[in-house]
Formats: structure tokens, C-alpha cells, sequence
């Protein structure tokens, strides 16, 4: 599939929709592509993988089935080292970019990396007091937001002043 459906595909006002519960997948997407094992976050993996690999995308406007949040699912039991399932999972997917030479969505995704690092910062800054980990991955998540604002800067992702608005 061509990076433009992809774009249009899973971008919502600039912003990565990554998630694989809004999406049914044909039984031979999973030839090529898996979910990688023990890691949290891994439909952020996944899922530009998948989109890659299929000709034909279908739309239904119906509802067909309710997302339903329990108290020990992932969106309610998010801690630090999580988020350093979902950075890795990120970076794969920026390699997998790179290699494939799409620099739209590589663009996109840089964005979304520098935001997730800040929250994940934040996250373990408000937490500190509840998780002793929290200074260890502070550290880790302010790195990986250098190296990847430095990146971004050596691979004009944010380009003019208008085009950085644009993502913001």
C-alpha cells in the first residue's frame, strides 16, 4: 500500500492513531507481520507493518462492536517502564520508516516520539514518590528526546516556521 492511504489511513489532524482495536485484519496479514512478543504498547509496532502489506482497505460507518475499559487494562495500569515498551516499539517503527524511505510518515512519527518522550518524562516526574524507578527512567526518556529532536533537526522534519505549526 502506498505511504499516502497510510497516511490517510491511520493520521487524524497530524496526529498517529496507531491502535489496533478499530481495525480487522484478513488472517494473511499475519504471514509477514507479528506482534512482538512481551512488550506493552505493541500495536504501535504493528500496525504500520500491517497497513504495509494489504492492497484493498474497506470502511464500515457502523458500529460493530464497544471498547470497554476494565480497571486492570492498560490505559488504567500505565507506569514508566511501560512507556519504555512503547518507546521502543516507536523506534522500531522509525527504522522501519527510514528503511522503507517514507518521509511523510517518518515525519509524523518523530513528532509523536518527541511528545510520547515528554509525556513519559512527566509521567515519572508526577510519580516519583510512588515508583523509585521513576529517576532511572527520567533520565532514559530525556536522552532519547535529545537524540531524536537532534535527529529531527539533522533530517529537517520540522522544516520552515509555518511547517512546524503545522505539527503542532
Amino acid at each position: 500500500m502506498s505511504s499516502k492511504i497510510t497516511i490517510h489511513l491511520y493520521t487524524k489532524n497530524r496526529s498517529l492513531v496507531i491502535y489496533s482495536w478499530n481495525k480487522r485484519y484478513h488472517r494473511s496479514v499475519f504471514d509477514n507481520s507479528r506482534y512482538p512478543d512481551g512488550k506493552v504498547f505493541e500495536n504501535s509496532y504493528f500496525t504500520p507493518r500491517a497497513l504495509d502489506t494489504v492492497d484493498k482497505v474497506f470502511f464500515v460507518d457502523n458500529v460493530l462492536y464497544h471498547y470497554r475499559q476494565v480497571p486492570n487494562g492498560l490505559s488504567k495500569s500505565v507506569n514508566g517502564e511501560k512507556f519504555v515498551d512503547l518507546i521502543w516499539c516507536l523506534e522500531e517503527t522509525r527504522k522501519y520508516y527510514l528503511e522503507k524511505n517514507y518521509d511523510e510518515l517518518y515525519k509524523l512519527l518523530m513528532v509523536f516520539i518527541l511528545d510520547k518522550c515528554v509525556d513519559s518524562y512527566f509521567y515519572c516526574y508526577r510519580n516519583l514518590e510512588h515508583d523509585n524507578k521513576c529517576y532511572e527512567l527520567m533520565k532514559f526518556f530525556k536522552e532519547k528526546y535529545g537524540e531524536y529532536y537532534k535527529e529531527c533537526c539533522n533530517r529537517d522534519v520540522f522544516g520552515s516556521w509555518s511547517e512546524r505549526v503545522k505539527y503542532r
